[in-house]
């Protein structure tokens, strides 16, 4: 061989070496083993964290689906204890932790429902007749009050009787939710008016209507309990943390392209860490809360569709094609860098593809899941 090509190898192997290196020190985000969903498609993800359980609401099958089922597990196993047939098909879900309970929005051949699972019971006990097309639930444990948001508002209900209690208009497609319990507020996304309502827990009075930048369809909501700074996605690059006490915003950019839209988001109170999904694609940004600086991005071997920590440990869980992927919190590094340098970006690649090994091949973005599902509820997610 020739001294030239000699010093060009040792000089290329030095250069991976050195990337190694370098990519070896710098602290990657953990990221389990994966709970296996079998062949369903998991779609909703609640958590108690009192028991360290898990509940899963599933569309079983490609489509045309073959069946919808609901599946409690054990967070530190991450095995299924649990399963039994969804009574219609899913959406939405929300918890009362205390009594280990779940309310989990559905649809039959009659009407929209709230489907009651007792933890006790292992199985659902009753059904709440809902009045119109429901796109997300949420739990008030102060009041023992379940909000339904809808195309055009809010609708409270008696958790214990399952009457209606009110009902409030609000812009169109109303679907995310966040409660702030120390304020009396519920926030709603108004996804096609591209505004958030706050909303009296109480009495269901309109407090305050907050506007977001045109054509950002918020369609998620995730409160800051302690600053009271509530965070919203867009169908663009960016989230908005809203100033509950000022009403003040400011925008958080998430991904450099204009492609890129967020859709979901979940919030580590105890690390003040703000997690967003981006589509298309597979990564999932990691925030802090205080500075809205990234400090960490996960590449996902599949598209996310939705996500819940477990505010005992950090653990953020994930659904997404054929399983619940679990990250787990202390490591703050870059597993997917939208600016790194090219070779190292490859460098990074070669773990993924020994990770995905255990995978199937093919991967499947959080749109392409739904349109997988198209009878999922007519109103589990607004038209985009």
């Amino acid at each position: 061989m020739k001294p030239a090509l000699v010093l060009s190898a040792v000089a290329v192997v030095l250069v991976v070496v050195l990337l190694l290196a370098a990519y070896e020190t710098t602290p990657q985000p953990q990221v389990a083993d994966n709970i296996s969903d079998g062949r369903s498609w998991p779609r909703s993800i609640v958590i108690n964290p009192g028991s360290d359980l898990i509940y899963v609401d599933s569309v079983s099958g490609f489509y045309p689906p073959v069946g919808y089922s609901f599946e409690e597990i054990n967070g530190s196993s991450g095995e299924i204890v649990n399963s039994v047939p969804f009574p219609g098909i899913p959406g939405e879900m929300a918890i009362d932790e205390a009594s280990n309970v779940v309310y989990a929005l559905g649809s039959n051949a009659s009407s929209n429902s709230i489907f009651v699972y007792s933890g006790a019971l292992g199985n659902f006990e009753r059904n709440i007749t809902v009045s119109a097309p429901a796109y997300n639930i949420a739990f008030d444990a102060a009041l023992n009050r379940l909000f339904v948001s809808t195309q055009y508002g809010l609708i409270a209900v008696n958790a214990s009787s399952g009457s209606t209690i009110s009902s409030v208009r609000l812009g169109s497609f109303s679907e995310g939710m966040a409660i702030d319990q120390n304020s009396d507020v519920v926030y709603v996304a108004n996804h096609l008016s591209a505004s958030i309502s706050a909303v009296s827990a109480t009495n269901l009075t309109v407090m305050k209507t907050i506007q977001l930048p045109n054509s950002s369809y918020p369609s998620d909501l995730a409160l800051d309990a302690s600053t009271g700074v509530l965070y919203s996605t867009t169908d663009q690059n960016y989230v908005v943390a809203i100033n509950t006490n000022t009403y003040s915003e400011r925008t958080i950019q998430i991904a450099p392209s204009t492609s890129n839209e967020t859709f979901s988001i979940a919030f580590d109170q105890e690390n003040n860490i703000v997690y967003v999904p981006t589509e298309p694609g597979r990564v999932i940004s990691e925030i802090v809360a205080s500075s809205g600086n990234i400090v960490s991005t996960f590449k996902l071997g599949y598209g996310a569709y939705e996500m819940s920590v477990d505010q005992a440990n950090g653990n953020l869980y994930v659904t997404n094609y054929h399983q619940i992927t679990l990250i787990t919190p202390g490591s703050r590094g870059d597993s997917y860098d939208f600016v790194g340098a090219a070779t190292v970006v490859v460098i990074v690649g070669v773990a993924t593809v020994a990770l995905r090994t255990k995978r199937k091949s093919s991967v499947m973005s959080n749109r392409q899941s739904k349109a997988l599902e198209p009878d999922e509820l007519a109103c589990s997610q607004p038209p985009s």
